[in-house]
């Protein structure tokens, strides 16, 4: 009976200390790596425009840096429960004023993009910044970590494709310009 009682006691601990771990040290951990790599795509983006292979006053520049800020600042908001919701939301509503205005700059933006190489250059970005995105909110839902992320994975694998290249299709680019958008607000008030 005594043992017992220490073994409930050392569980009880074990659990405690695990969820004080995963939800105030893991979370802070990956809300910060998640920052730094958000970052460094940016000044990738900084260092590519200062290489000349984009120009700073070209509108598809400062949409992305932009968009770039808004998803540094919008981190921490950013759980699979409100990209979930975001997402569910569109679909219910459908398009906002403020996606139809982002989708028309973004469409306007690169029509009046000066190279192709520019194009790329903020689609590679684009990309970038949605799996940093996408392995943000996975890293920070159990489960999604453990059991929906395993099964994708699994039936990715069946067709021959990826998890990355999966979030970055273009059968996912309208659910990321959901995001986009919010992100895209938050770094126009900076």
């Amino acid at each position: 009976m005594n043992n017992l009682f220490y073994v409930y006691i050392l569980l009880t601990a074990l659990m405690l200390s695990t969820w004080w771990l995963w939800f105030f040290k893991y979370k802070s951990f990956y809300i910060d790596d998640t920052r730094q790599k958000l970052f460094k795509i940016r000044d990738q983006l900084f260092l590519a425009a200062l290489d000349g292979k984009i120009g700073y006053d070209e509108t598809l520049y400062k949409m992305t840096r932009t968009t770039l800020n808004g998803a540094i600042q919008y981190s921490h908001n950013l759980s699979a429960v409100r990209f979930a919701g975001a997402l569910v939301v569109a679909k219910i509503i459908g398009e906002t004023f403020q996606l139809q205005q982002y989708r028309a700059s973004w469409d306007n933006a690169f029509e009046e993009a000066k190279t192709e190489e520019s194009k790329e250059l903020i689609k590679r970005v684009h990309a970038q910044m949605h799996l940093t995105l996408f392995h943000h909110v996975v890293r920070g839902s159990l489960i999604l970590k453990f059991i929906v992320l395993p099964i994708l994975i699994l039936l990715l694998m069946l067709k021959k494709k990826t998890v990355d290249a999966f979030v970055t299709s273009k059968r996912t680019e309208d659910e990321w310009i959901t995001i986009d958008v919010e992100a895209n607000m938050m770094g126009r008030q900076c």
